[in-house]
């Protein structure tokens, strides 16, 4: 534990401070972008830590092993474990109680040319982390100005080995770091092993009536629908060509999960939950939760093109939804 409590103070600090003499390069940028983007099955095996300075405080420590073949994560917090397996036409997530399977898994790529033309990007002159060559790499968000990432990059391979995330007040909300890399293959990965039985099979839809584009540049990749505990969830995947973010839709009344409290957004009543963003309202008969990795959204922006209002309270989650959280707490990067 006190390697990782002084692995997280010198990289909060490292994040927190301005990289010297940084430039605003968009072909510097995009150039280290497109590396990024194609350094996935790059073989190697790192340990990361991950932690969200909230409160509560939380923090997972990952298992990584990337290979040309797929890529095995066991990430571990606190009692909690999960596992996830990637690799072509297959998609895993098990932990305790839940496992669900896509069979034609399909990824959220990175998109060198969407993330330049939402931020503004600062490329730092080449440092060392611990005997490592990093770029530093400060995004910026151009419609408002607002820092929203900085990230340490592998020069050679595209590997991010630490990356920020920061909230309105430029206050680091969030943060990851390598902490051990081995390069190479490191022989197989943990095999799937279900535990609480046969994974739920994950299935695409068409999902039509869902909005196609919402604000600060994110689009409509894929729409899923989940059945957990006998009850039906469409899950809409949305990115901007860098962060993920998730809207869960279900039939009837919303009910809120611990640990969520209750707000409006704008005229709108809804709760606010844990992480970078998450919010749940009601609308047109549905409950839905939005699941944002990028911070400092504006959630009456991000939820304005989705129906609003409903006859029902708010109320104690049910089970549904608290199965979909565990399963999606370390998903967010």
């Amino acid at each position: 534990m006190a390697l990782f409590a002084l692995s997280a103070a010198i990289v909060a600090l490292s994040l927190v401070m301005p990289p010297a003499d940084a430039d605003d390069n968009p072909v510097a940028a995009k150039a280290f972008l497109t590396k990024v983007a194609g350094a996935e099955g790059t073989p190697y095996r790192a340990r990361q830590l991950v932690v969200y300075f909230g409160r509560p405080q939380s923090a997972a420590v990952l298992d990584v092993q990337s290979t040309a073949s797929g890529e095995f994560v066991r990430a571990e917090s606190g009692s909690s474990v999960t596992k996830i397996w990637r690799q072509p036409g297959m998609g895993i997530v098990s932990s305790a109680g839940t496992n669900l399977e896509e069979a034609n898994e399909q990824l959220v790529p990175i998109v060198p040319s969407e993330i330049v033309a939402k931020y503004d990007i600062e490329v730092g002159p080449t440092q060392e982390l611990l005997g490592v060559p990093v770029v530093p790499l400060t995004l910026v968000r151009r419609d408002d100005g607002r820092l929203v990432e900085r990230w340490l990059v592998h020069e050679s391979s595209g590997i991010v080995y630490q990356r920020g995330l920061y909230n309105a007040n430029d206050k680091l909300v969030a943060m990851s770091t390598i902490i051990d890399m081995q390069w190479g293959n490191a022989g197989l990965a943990e095999r799937f092993d279900p535990g609480t039985g046969t994974p739920t099979v994950v299935k695409s839809v068409r999902a039509t009536d869902a909005p196609k584009r919402l604000s600060e540049g994110y689009r409509l990749l894929h729409a899923y629908r989940l059945n957990v505990g006998g009850r039906t969830a469409q899950h809409l995947v949305y990115s901007d060509g860098l962060h993920a973010l998730s809207v869960f839709r279900t039939n009837g009344r919303l009910r809120a999960p611990s640990g969520f409290v209750a707000t409006r957004f704008g005229k709108v009543r809804g709760w606010t939950g844990p992480g970078p963003g998450t919010w749940a309202w009601e609308g047109g008969g549905h409950g839905f939760v939005l699941v944002s990795e990028e911070p400092a959204l504006d959630p009456a922006q991000m939820i304005r093109p989705f129906p609003k209002g409903g006859p029902s309270a708010l109320a104690r989650m049910g089970s549904l939804w608290s199965t979909l959280f565990h399963w999606i707490a370390h998903l967010i990067p």
